[in-house]
């Protein structure tokens, strides 16, 4: 039968200690390269809906400009 420590020695412990700063770290970068992805993501759906409102107003200005009443929404 195989005796199983039930107190960690030192050792036990300071390696424990650095797998859990380390994996922590880890989460730490994922956890802002996920933010910036989110960010930038954000940003770029932002300027589509920029883009595409733009592009609409300029649609209806020239419809307005063609129907010859020279006025736009």
């Amino acid at each position: 039968m195989r005796k199983e420590q039930l107190i960690p020695t030192e050792p036990d412990r300071a390696a424990r200690r650095d797998r859990q700063t380390k994996e922590a770290e880890e989460n730490q970068r994922q956890l802002r390269a996920s933010i910036a992805t989110s960010q930038r993501l954000a940003g770029e759906a932002e300027a589509m809906i920029r883009r595409h409102r733009d592009e609409c107003r300029a649609e209806e200005d020239s419809a307005g400009a063609a129907q010859g009443n020279g006025r736009g929404r």
